[in-house]
This record gives C-alpha cells, structure tokens and sequence, in this order.
C-alpha cells in the first residue's frame, strides 16, 4: 500500500484594525464606530477602551457582530 503526504498551504491574507473606541457608552458610539468602519478595509477588528461593565454580543446595523467581554485588572 503507498501513501502520500501532501503538503497543501493556503495564502489567506487578513485585514486586522485597531479602533480606540473612548467608551461605548452611547448608541452614538456604536453609530460612529459603524461609520468609520464603511471607509476602512477589514477581516479583523480590535477595539479598545470599550468601557462597559457587562459582557455584550451585539448584531450591528451592518450586519457586523461586536463581542465585548469585560477584563478585570
């Protein structure tokens, strides 16, 4: 019996952001989070200083899922 190793690599390029949110306090920001994201290219978004205290999974207008989980220092 013969077998075959195959080495198959795939060449996927990801667009990964950052955006510093300075508190997600208001459905404003949320507004203007979603805006600035219409003139960027992205696949993966980092958002700082969410400052919420509870974890939150939202579907945003766009259709975009934002995921916050709260860290604790």
């Amino acid at each position: 019996m013969n077998s075959a190793t195959y080495n198959i690599r795939l060449k996927i390029k990801l667009a990964i952001a950052t955006y510093n949110m300075r508190s997600m306090n208001k459905d404003e920001k949320l507004y203007e989070l979603e805006e600035a994201l219409k003139l960027i290219n992205w696949d993966i978004l980092e958002i700082s200083e969410v400052r919420k205290r509870e974890e939150q999974c939202i579907t945003l207008n766009s259709g975009n899922t934002l995921f916050h989980k709260v860290v604790l220092e």
